[in-house]
């Protein structure tokens, strides 16, 4: 949502939308979205001209020519939309593939999920675990999915947009999060999905900034993303190392209805159990022990909190057969290293790159280091190289980012600035307010019980006679003249 306002002589805003100045929203079938015709904002004429008050809109109250006029304030839909889904419990799909080499002949045999048990003449294999790795797959039970789905042009047409692609492209500009961002309802300020009651009925509307109440919205979080460039937080590409592939759904206006997408597992230690059962006529159990060496090493600096932190390392073989090999991380204080996975290498494989995650313990900057062993098929260390690096303080944004960018959001007019809070009362003779205040409203306490009293006793001259103010009169032997609120005796 965005905030469309402006000035007017005359502002309506009526529940129901009739004559509304700023308009209202209405649904697909023309009826009328109740409380989208927004609200006004009128300056309090003496009170705001002294106080010199600048009005929600830009109106500047302590004006004497803005004084008079109003502003009117209402949301519109962006012209982004975007597809929510709910991500439901993923399933875990896999194949093994058993090879039985007699020396004479080679048996394979597949097993998967759906089929736990296969046979043949030769060999039989029964899947008996349920590859459980050391890391948990993701499941982002707690988060909705946001894919943008449409865009209507300035004509209210549908039209195309460049963060609306074709499959396999669709979910670049696709986002996870947390369902704690939303309200479905549309009644609460500053969540995603917020919507016209929330805005109109907002406490302290009209001495705010264009823009409250409708914070931390998509697009907010879209453009905190491309700012962030290579670390998003919200965007898919952060899951899955970037490998997050997907399928949808669209109906005959190209609607999106449903949304399927794939995140392959990542290279660590996933445990499962096989049992064979195979004629053991000749049989031999081998193990190819081989050779290798670590060619690089690096970590780049990350921020704490992240999640981006990555052990990137680079393998050659030095053997002409295929063989597996293992490796061992151990980092500095303030940094704990993911499970390390296990690593097969081709005859001679060359440039063979493998990312091990790593994370910060606090969210403080810290200098730190990571030594990584590289071991053969036997435990035997073949080679070990250290990195240095540092991870950086986590910055947080809650209020100097998220909430500056969603002001951005509104039309028009500048982003107001304030100082260190005042007296928060708006009339300037209200006494019980002060009183709740009384250590920002001292002085405007004073102010007030100071004019109360010569306001009496100004009215009681009059009424009593003694006095015939704005006139030479004499009074009593005395020459009094009376300017509301002053006595000047002389």
């Amino acid at each position: 949502m965005i905030e469309k306002y402006g000035t007017s002589a005359t502002c309506i805003d009526d529940v129901g939308g009739v004559g509304a100045t700023c308009g209202v929203l209405r649904g697909p079938d023309g009826a009328y979205i109740e409380y989208s015709e927004g609200f006004c904002c009128t300056c309090a004429l003496l009170v705001d001209l002294l106080d010199d008050f600048q009005m929600r809109g830009g109106v500047d109250c302590g004006n004497i020519f803005d004084n008079f006029q109003q502003s009117y304030h209402c949301i519109q839909p962006d012209k982004l939309w975007y597809a929510v889904f709910e991500v439901e419990t993923p399933i875990m799909q896999y194949e093994i593939n058993v090879q039985v080499d007699t020396g004479k002949k080679k048996h394979n045999v597949t097993v998967s999920h759906t089929s736990p048990v296969v046979s043949n003449p030769y060999v039989a294999v029964t899947l008996t675990g349920d590859l459980a790795g050391a890391r948990p797959a993701n499941t982002f039970a707690h988060q909705y999915l946001v894919v943008p789905d449409r865009f209507y042009d300035g004509d209210g047409k549908l039209a195309t947009h460049e963060r609306i692609l074709q499959q396999p492209h669709h979910l670049k500009y696709a986002m996870l999060l947390d369902k704690a961002m939303f309200d479905l309802t549309g009644e609460t300020c500053n969540k995603i999905g917020v919507g016209p009651k929330a805005f109109k009925f907002q406490s302290d509307k009209c001495e705010i900034s264009p823009g409250n109440c409708l914070w931390n919205q998509i697009e907010d979080l879209h453009k905190g993303d491309v700012a962030r460039q290579d670390t998003p937080m919200y965007f898919v590409s952060r899951y899955c190392d970037g490998a997050l592939e997907g399928s949808q759904v669209v109906d005959d206006q190209n609607i999106i209805t449903d949304e399927f997408f794939v995140c392959p597992l990542d290279e660590a230690r996933q445990t499962t159990l096989v049992r064979l059962e195979v004629r053991a006529d000749d049989m031999r159990f081998i193990t190819n022990v081989g050779g290798a060496k670590i060619v690089s090493m690096s970590v780049d600096n990350f921020e704490a909190f992240s999640g981006t932190g990555e052990v990137k390392v680079t393998l050659d073989s030095t053997v002409p057969f295929a063989a597996d090999y293992g490796l061992g991380l151990q980092c500095g204080a303030g940094v704990t290293p993911a499970p390390v996975p296990m690593v097969s290498l081709k005859a001679e494989e060359k440039g063979r790159e493998v990312m091990i995650p790593i994370m910060a313990n606090s969210k403080d900057a810290v200098a730190s280091s990571c030594s990584l062993n590289l071991l053969d098929a036997k435990g035997k260390v073949l080679d070990t190289q250290t990195v240095a690096f540092t991870v950086l303080a986590t910055v947080e944004m809650v209020d100097s980012g998220v909430k500056n960018q969603g002001i951005g959001n509104a039309r028009g007019g500048g982003v107001q600035e304030y100082d260190e809070p005042g007296c928060p009362c708006a009339f300037f003779l209200d006494i019980g307010c002060f009183f709740s205040y009384f250590s920002h409203c001292f002085g405007d306490l004073v102010f007030a019980i100071v004019f109360i009293l010569a306001s009496f006793l100004c009215v009681w001259m009059f009424g009593t006679g003694r006095c015939a103010c704005i006139t030479d009169t004499l009074c009593k032997r005395k020459r009094i003249i009376c300017v509301f609120p002053l006595v000047l005796e002389f």
